[in-house]
Parts: structure tokens; C-alpha cells; sequence
């Protein structure tokens, strides 16, 4: 568990800057995530050491209460779906925040599920709470969400939109118009096919569905029985 929050600390905490740091060199991402995995069990221990005196003083007996780290993710989805933009340099924008209402949504998101994120667990002692909102901002009331927002959009923004559209239907792939077995087929080549994600612009729905979808139209299509 240590190890997956220490991943998901670097994922979604650091500056933009600092993660394009980390994707050109991965081994940074490793030595950091071990640093902070290190630091979380350190933290760990120490606050069990410090509970487990509690609970003797108490006469609770030693080890009667058990102090874990967990994390949770929140997602929404954006007011503009991302596009991709056809020009010299094709490229996906996703425009997040551009808009307004993004910031709406977002806040409105985290402060009606506020509530429900505390029922997953103690909020951590006081000084630990003050160095993950010094780091993170992250909110344990509703009157700091916005703050945690602001500092979010500006400084550490990340989403989760997977990446399509390398291999555009009639553009790369061919769209099987007038061969139903050419559906999918990379054009100029004699039996390469391509049936994922990377033949489509930005999903607006899941994306799972839409690749099992393409999947299978594209598999359908190829094995057509043939119209006699």
C-alpha cells in the first residue's frame, strides 16, 4: 500500500514542470517514489509507537489500535470535451479549466463527496495534517477546497484522458467503405490491421467500451460472411 501512495504522491502532487522531469527520466520517478514510500512507513511506525503508548497509558494494552495510510482519487468530468485538432502539427487539446465551469464542477465535486471521504478513515494528527496541506493543500474542510482547487489547476493539474487518435480511420486505417475485410486495414499494406483506441479521436464515453466497440466492428467486418 506504501508503495502504491508514494506512485500516486508523484502522479498527482508535484509541479507540471516536475513531471515532465520525471517522464523523461524515469529513474527519477523510481528513486523519489522509494524516497517517499521510505518516509510514509517511517511515519507510520512512528505514529503506532506513539498510539501504542497512548492506549498502555490508557490501559488499552499495546497494539490496540492500528494507524494505515490510505489515499483516494476523486474524478469529474470536464464542462469541453478535449478534440483533436487537424493541422500541419495534429494534436490533441483538452482544454481543461479553460473554462470556468470546470473550476465549478471540481469544487462542487470534492465538497459533496467531502463527507463520505472521512467516513473512509481518522483524519491524521494535527502536525501531519499541516505538512500534507503545506505540500499538497490538500482540503479537510469544505472552507479550503477552493484554495486546493486554485492550486490545482495552476500548478498541478493532471488528467487521466487517455490518449487516442495516432491511426485515424481514413486517414491512416482504411474505413472499409467499399471492402467491408478492408475495415481497419492500414493503408498501403496487405493484411496489417489496427482495431484500438489509436483509430479514433478523444473517447467521450468510457474508453474501455469504445475500444472493445472498435474491436469489435473491426473483427466483424473482416470476417463478414461473404454475400453469395
Amino acid at each position: 500500500l506504501a508503495f502504491l501512495v508514494s506512485s500516486l504522491y508523484l502522479t498527482y502532487i508535484p509541479f507540471n514542470s516536475v513531471k515532465r522531469l520525471l517522464a523523461r527520466f524515469p529513474f527519477l520517478f523510481t528513486i523519489l517514489s522509494n524516497t517517499i514510500r521510505i518516509l510514509l512507513i517511517a511515519v507510520v511506525f512512528i505514529t503506532n509507537v506513539l498510539v501504542g503508548i497512548k492506549d498502555v497509558i490508557t490501559f488499552k494494552g499495546w497494539g490496540a489500535t492500528q494507524v494505515k495510510v490510505t489515499t483516494s482519487l476523486l474524478k469529474f468530468n470536464p464542462e469541453v470535451d478535449g478534440q483533436y485538432e487537424y493541422d500541419k502539427a495534429e494534436k490533441i487539446t483538452l482544454g481543461f479549466f479553460e473554462d470556468e465551469k470546470d473550476t465549478e464542477i471540481a469544487e462542487q465535486a470534492i465538497e459533496d463527496n467531502l463527507a463520505f471521504l472521512e467516513s473512509l478513515g481518522s483524519k491524521p494528527f494535527l502536525p501531519l495534517r499541516w505538512l500534507f496541506q503545506f505540500i499538497t493543500k490538500i482540503p479537510y474542510e469544505k472552507s479550503e477546497v477552493k484554495r486546493y482547487v486554485r492550486n490545482f489547476r495552476k500548478r498541478t493539474l493532471l488528467s487521466e484522458q487517455h490518449l487516442a487518435g495516432g491511426s485515424l480511420f481514413g486517414k491512416v486505417v482504411d474505413k472499409g467503405d467499399g471492402n467491408g475485410a478492408s475495415t481497419g486495414k492500414v493503408i498501403g499494406t496487405k493484411n496489417l490491421h489496427v482495431a484500438d483506441l489509436s483509430t479514433v479521436p478523444c473517447p467521450r464515453v468510457s474508453t474501455q467500451m469504445t475500444a472493445y466497440l472498435i474491436g469489435h466492428h473491426v473483427g466483424k467486418q473482416i470476417f463478414k460472411p461473404k454475400q453469395t
